[in-house]
């Protein structure tokens, strides 16, 4: 009878050591490094073992393995004993069935659930102790991990569990699934995305076109610019010589101010201009920002590849990939893409195309342009007139303003073709 119930309490400590192990491993799968970092930072005391988890990962889990599966085969063993005791040859059976249930549910779905569920939450009972297990277990670890470099290099695949803390897309998904819960707004989406973004984004993105920047030529006076200046309602205006592909330098408004209280108005621009900032239009937008803050510039000038003009672009451009728009109390408030209806969009055609897809959702395939402008000119395959209209079986775009040789402003509507996929997916999804 003794005998009888050590055997039964033997198996339910190897069950309840299983589960344990397998507590553990569920809990180091589940979580990221970051957020174990982040509980040894809010748990001092803790620090050491999450630091040694991190480090050590496939050793711990090489450790849980092997400790999990000689719990287990211990267990069945017992339990083979016990059986055959009670009902004889029949006991093999009946301790295969009794031991499968037992080790599914007790040391294996249940603990793994347990793990997830609580994550980090379970470091301060399990780290302790697979620290213990993978001491005990120090050699046979130090085998099974040279077997492991052995067919790694022989399938010549990385069977390691090193990683990267944290990758761009698992952070782009995180906040995907926050906006998705309402952990996160959509505004605070939009500036989490702008930062990811900013590294990627190129200056020609941002940039204000040349056909959109106003300037000035270099022999003109102050009495000759004042008046457009105040129209302009600009800081900062680039100056050339002869046509805009010549820019020698950057009138600051400030700098005119002493000699417009001076009474000084024939002073030619060239006597207070600044140098100006030139990059190129294949320059990273986080480059520029870094040159930006060096030199202490607010404002640079955009170059092709063959040294002619290709747009301006300020601090704040760059500051608006993050934040969003910035507008002053000189700025209209004219959105540039504005919905007029559930399927009908009007879009100004100096934004991104880009931009434009990530509102409406949908995909505007066109490798060759950025710009909405761009997009319209390469359906029409030339300049449209106002009142004309494109179809295709997603999108009709109507022309609704041009100017000298560019187009202004479209209105982008849904065809029924696109439409009906629209809600087909949506209710997909559902």
């Amino acid at each position: 009878m003794t005998s009888f119930v050590v055997l039964i309490l033997t198996i339910a400590l190897l069950v309840m050591l299983s589960g344990y192990l397998s507590v553990g491993e569920a809990a180091i799968s589940s979580v990221s490094a970051a957020k174990a970092q982040t509980f040894g930072e809010d748990n001092p005391k803790m620090a050491p073992l999450v630091d040694w988890e991190l480090a050590e990962r496939q050793k711990v889990i090489i450790a849980i393995l092997v400790a999990h599966n000689l719990f287990s085969v211990a267990a069945s063993s017992f339990a083979t004993v016990l059986t055959t005791n009670v009902w004889g040859e029949k006991g093999v059976f009946w301790a295969t069935v009794i031991m499968t249930v037992l080790m599914v549910l007790f040391a294996d779905f249940l603990p793994k659930c347990i793990g997830m569920a609580l994550g980090e939450r379970n470091f301060n009972v399990v780290l302790p102790g697979l620290r213990a297990v993978s001491v005990v277990f120090r050699p046979l670890i130090w085998i099974l991990e040279k077997i492991v470099a052995f067919f790694s290099d022989l399938f010549h695949v990385d069977m390691t569990l090193e990683s990267a803390v944290v990758t761009r897309d698992e952070i782009e998904q995180l906040v995907k699934n926050g906006e998705e819960s309402g952990a996160i707004e959509a505004s605070e989406r939009r500036m989490i995305d702008g930062v990811i973004a900013f590294d990627e984004t190129r200056v020609s993105e941002i940039m204000v076109p040349r056909v959109s920047m106003d300037a000035l030529e270099v022999n003109e006076t102050i009495a000759g610019v004042a008046s457009l200046m105040q129209n302009w309602e600009h800081s900062r205006i680039p100056v050339f010589r002869e046509t805009p592909d010549d820019i020698v330098g950057v009138v600051y408004l400030k700098d005119m101010i002493p000699y417009l209280r001076a009474g000084k108005m024939d002073t030619p621009l060239s006597a207070f201009m600044r140098r100006a900032l030139f990059v190129p239009e294949t320059m990273k937008v986080a480059d520029l920002f870094g040159m930006m803050r060096g030199k202490h510039v607010h404002f640079a000038v955009v170059v092709d590849e063959y040294g002619g003009t290709a747009g301006i672009v300020t601090l704040e451009d760059l500051l608006e990939e993050i934040v969003g728009d910035i507008r002053d109390e000189y700025d209209e408030e004219s959105a540039p893409i504005v919905q007029l209806n559930e399927n009908s969009y009007r879009v100004k055609c100096t934004e991104s195309l880009e931009d434009l897809g990530a509102v409406v959702g949908y995909d505007f395939d066109c490798n060759d342009v950025d710009s909405v402008g761009g997009y319209v000119l390469d359906k029409f395959m030339g300049f449209p007139e106002k009142g004309d209209i494109y179809r295709d079986d997603d999108w009709t775009i109507k022309v609704t303003d041009v100017g000298e040789h560019r187009v202004n402003e479209v209105i982008f509507t849904r065809s029924a073709h696109e439409v009906q996929k629209e809600r087909h997916t949506k209710a997909q999804g559902e």
